[in-house]
């Protein structure tokens, strides 16, 4: 748990776990009691038009979209739920066309100093990207077993981005301090202060150029570049990567 749980918020889950111990939970059943810990900047906005809302490590975010507020729930089943069909209109978009949504709940980790590529290249079992480029990498325990599976960012040889599960970012934020040297490198924990969307789709590209100043063609933004830059005039991190399958790019500031 992160520090939104709060001892009100332990007495609120514990009493619905307690009330609920005879009751079945469904697939995608979401339960209601201590939710709204946290919320993002888009949360009324996402809301008005139609989200369904899960939460992650204290964290509202969007599961699908309703055709409005008022249509916005699921229906707990073990069939197909309402949400099928809902969900389907969205991989058609980002199949065809473009879709965006928020990936607020991924965890950003800020790795700088001198001795930064040094500590990663100790701390994680893959190779440590050059500057400019995104890498995938697992990070083990000492007897072999994986702890985390990371996106690691090389803005700069002195500026390390890393994102990983939103729900293990406590777990990690102790690993990676725990096996921090003395001098040379600085470890922060971004994920409450960085706001993340993605654009995937094949016009995800075309969208991103209009907002966009810098180039982002394919031969200037390659798969897994990442560059700092402006988008919609705001000065954020860009990263040429998607986990759809088509193509994508993520947004963070």
């Amino acid at each position: 748990f992160g520090n939104y749980a709060s001892p009100e918020y332990g007495t609120v889950k514990s009493s619905e776990n307690y009330e609920r111990r005879f009751i079945m939970t469904f697939p995608n059943e979401t339960l209601p009691k201590g939710r709204k810990q946290k919320t993002t900047s888009l949360y009324d906005r996402l809301i008005e038009r139609g989200a369904v809302m899960g939460d992650s490590f204290g964290l509202e975010h969007v599961l699908w979209f309703a055709k409005n507020k008022d249509d916005a729930y699921e229906d707990p089943t073990f069939k197909r739920s309402r949400a099928h069909d809902y969900v389907a209109k969205e991989v058609s978009a980002v199949r065809n066309g473009v879709g965006c949504s928020e990936v607020a709940n991924f965890a950003k980790h800020l790795i700088t100093g001198k001795g930064a590529r040094h500590y990663l290249d100790y701390i994680l079992a893959g190779t440590i990207p050059k500057a400019g480029r995104i890498a995938l990498s697992p990070m083990l325990s000492f007897k072999g077993k994986l702890i985390g599976d990371l996106t690691v960012a090389c803005i700069n040889e002195e500026k390390f981005m890393l994102f990983g599960s939103g729900a293990l970012q406590e777990s990690h934020r102790r690993w990676f301090e725990n096996h921090l040297p003395k001098d040379y490198v600085q470890y922060k924990n971004c994920s409450d202060e960085w706001h993340g969307m993605a654009i995937s789709g094949p016009k995800s590209r075309e969208l991103l150029s209009r907002i966009c100043r810098d180039d982002v063609s394919a031969e200037s933004l390659k798969f897994r570049d990442i560059r700092e830059t402006f988008v919609a005039g705001v000065p954020c991190i860009l990263n040429r990567l998607s986990f759809t399958g088509e193509l994508g790019f993520e947004i963070y500031t």
